[in-house]
C-alpha cells in the first residue's frame, strides 16, 4: 500500500525520511489537505513550498485537476517535477512566492530541505519572486485551496490578498511563527481552526479563546483558514476528528493510483448543497 517517492536528494534528511517511511511526514496535515482537496470542487489547488511534492503525490486528487506547485530550491524542484509528472494539468513554478515581484535570497539547508527559507540577509541563492495576485489572475478566489509552508513567510503572503475582495481563498498554513496580533488580524476575515494540536480534536481559535491558546503554547503545525464568506468548508472541518483518517487517506490514494475513479474519502460536496451552517 505504501509508495516511495521516485526522486529525492541524497544526504537530505527530509528526503531520506520520505523514502524510508513511504508516506507524508505530516500525516495529520495530509489528512486535512487530501479530504478538502477531494471533497470540494476547487477551480485551483496551490502547494506553496511544495518540497518534493508529497502532499500531491500521496493524495487522491484527480490527475487532470488544475494544480500549481511552487518550490524555489532548484535541486528539490528537479525532484518535484519527476515526482508529479503523472499529473497532466499541473504547473511547476521554480520561484519564490512573495508580497512583491523581484528578487530574494534563498538560504538553502542542504542537510534538511524542509528548513530552507528566504533570508532577510543578502546571502544565499538569488531567486526570482512573484506575487500571489499574479498567480490567481482569472480565478475565482473562493474556489482556490492553498497549502502554504515556507518557514516563516506565510503571514505576509496571506495578507497580500486584498481583504476587500468579494471572496478569499481557503488556506492550510503553517502557523508556528504567528503571534497573538497576527491571529487577531487574520480573524477579521477568516474562521481559524488548529488542526494539529491534538489528533482527536480540532480547536477553533476565536477572539475569546485566543489569549489562552497562545499562553498555553497550543499552536499546532498548521491552521486551516476558512474565509467568513465561504462557509461550506466548515462542516468538513468538524468531521476531521479521529485517529483512523490517516490510514484511510493513504489507502484511498493507493487505490486511486491504480485506476479507481472514486476516492474513499466520502461524497463530493458542491457549493450550494450545504444549507445553513452554525457558526460562532
Amino acid at each position: 500500500m505504501l509508495r516511495s517517492l521516485p526522486a529525492t536528494l541524497s544526504n537530505d534528511k527530509r528526503g531520506d525520511l520520505l523514502k524510508r517511511k513511504k508516506r507524508p511526514l505530516q500525516g495529520r496535515t495530509f489528512r486535512v489537505f487530501n479530504r478538502l482537496a477531494v471533497l470540494i470542487d476547487w477551480n485551483l489547488i496551490i502547494d506553496v513550498g511544495a518540497n518534493y511534492g508529497e502532499m500531491i503525490f500521496y493524495s487522491s486528487i484527480p490527475k487532470d485537476k488544475k494544480i500549481f506547485v511552487i518550490e524555489p530550491n532548484p535541486d528539490v524542484f528537479a525532484c518535484l517535477c519527476v515526482n508529479l509528472r503523472k499529473f497532466s494539468n499541473i504547473k511547476f513554478i521554480n520561484m519564490a512566492l512573495s508580497a512583491r515581484n523581484g528578487l530574494a535570497y534563498l538560504d538553502i539547508n542542504r542537510g534538511h530541505s524542509g528548513k530552507s527559507n528566504i533570508s532577510k540577509k543578502r546571502t544565499g541563492l538569488k531567486v526570482k519572486t512573484f506575487q500571489l495576485k499574479r498567480l490567481l489572475h482569472g480565478f475565482d478566489y473562493g474556489r482556490v485551496l492553498i497549502k502554504i509552508d515556507i518557514e516563516g513567510g506565510e503571514l505576509e503572503i496571506i495578507k497580500s490578498i486584498d481583504n476587500t475582495s468579494e471572496t478569499l481563498p481557503v488556506w492550510l498554513a503553517e502557523t508556528y511563527a504567528f503571534s497573538e496580533t497576527d491571529f487577531e488580524e487574520i480573524l477579521k476575515n477568516y474562521f481559524v481552526f488548529d488542526i494539529d494540536s491534538n489528533i482527536s480534536r480540532i480547536i477553533e481559535i476565536t477572539r475569546e479563546n485566543l489569549s489562552r491558546y497562545i499562553m498555553e503554547k497550543n499552536k499546532g503545525n498548521n491552521c486551516l483558514l476558512v474565509p467568513i464568506k465561504n462557509r461550506e468548508v466548515i462542516p468538513l472541518v468538524k468531521e476531521l476528528r479521529g485517529k483512523t483518517w490517516f490510514c484511510i487517506e493513504i489507502l484511498a490514494s493507493w487505490l486511486h493510483m491504480r485506476g479507481f475513479s472514486e476516492p474513499l474519502v466520502g461524497r463530493r460536496l458542491n457549493s450550494g448543497k450545504i444549507s445553513k451552517v452554525k457558526t460562532r
